[in-house]
């Protein structure tokens, strides 16, 4: 799929917080359908797009920043902004891998939207920094996107921290292991 011009992704990202500033206040998803998209972006905005919202609290001299919530899909099957607004709810209300967001939190969120592209099985040792990888194994899968990646931690420790989360061990499902990586685009705020 073709990227999306700055202007696009600067008005995801703007959507995205307006989702959770509604959500906060009505308890409601933005009525996307409602909304004025500007003309020379509404093409790109209303093509059905997999996509990825996370969500990063900022850091400062008591802590450093960390993720918040994260939501998305790989398959396309929304107009990616319709899409953007469900994820960005999703990422800071119900990802049952933190607590709701609070509020007072919302200035110091750093909201990120990932636009993921084509995954490539590639052989374990293909890997290389910077990709997202994606492991399936036995019907599961964990990944993990390009922009989440600690470069201080190797990719062999990766890939053992998601066999771990698949709940196999290398040579339990060395056949069974599918490897896939993908890149993508990026916008933050």
């Amino acid at each position: 799929m073709a990227k999306i011009s700055r202007k696009a992704g600067t008005w995801l990202l703007v959507l995205a917080r307006q989702s959770i500033e509604y959500f906060l206040e009505t308890k409601n998803f933005l009525p996307f359908e409602k909304l004025k998209i500007p003309t020379e972006i509404k093409e790109e905005v209303i093509a059905i797009r997999a996509g990825f919202v996370l969500l990063e609290m900022q850091g400062n001299e008591h802590r450093k920043p960390y993720v918040r919530g994260v939501n998305g899909l790989f398959e396309a099957v929304e107009p990616l902004g319709k899409l953007i607004t469900q994820l960005a709810v999703n990422a800071a209300f119900f990802d049952p891998s933190t607590p709701r967001l609070k509020p007072y939190e919302l200035n110091e969120l750093v909201i990120h939207v990932y636009l993921p592209g084509k995954r490539s099985k590639v052989v374990e040792s293909e890997i290389k920094v910077g990709e997202g990888i994606l492991l399936e194994v036995r019907g599961k899968m964990a990944f993990e996107l390009p922009i989440l990646f600690d470069k201080a931690e190797s990719i062999e420790h990766r890939l053992r921290r998601f066999r771990l989360k698949l709940g196999v061990s290398r040579k339990s499902a060395e056949k069974d292991i599918e490897y896939f990586t993908f890149g993508g685009q990026h916008f933050s705020d």
